[in-house]
């Protein structure tokens, strides 16, 4: 692996582990629910994370129309908009890591795979 690979690959590393700690809580939710939800997400599959983010955009659709832009929204569906808000966050981030994850493993294969066999030899 030659050092503009390596180079590539240590910054991605770095990129992943320090974003989430950028986009630290700027919704209104307590740290503990962020902290739920984090954990939450981390333990989806790539497939299940595409679904929640789709059950959440339905959901997110649902209570904006209720909202119907009214100055005086109720508190109980700003809350769970924020919640929606934040978990959709952590969801974009962790397919984004795992897209990058990927697409750095693509590049740093190599292709060539050891098929040749081995050869012993009789010395004597």
């Amino acid at each position: 692996m030659n050092t503009k690979k390596i180079g590539l690959l240590s910054f991605a590393l770095t990129i992943i582990m320090f974003v989430p700690q950028s986009f630290a809580n700027n919704f209104d939710i307590s740290q503990n629910k962020l902290n739920d939800i984090e954990s939450r997400v981390n333990s989806m599959s790539s497939r299940e994370l595409n679904i929640r983010y789709a059950q959440l955009n339905e959901e997110k659709e649902v209570l904006e129309g209720q909202a119907g832009g009214a100055d005086a929204v109720d508190p109980t569906v700003s809350g769970r908009l924020a919640e929606i808000y934040a978990e959709l966050s952590v969801i974009q981030r962790a397919l984004v890591a795992i897209a990058g994850l990927g697409a750095i493993s693509a590049i740093t294969d190599d292709g060539s795979k050891d098929v040749v066999p081995p050869v012993i030899t009789v010395n004597g």
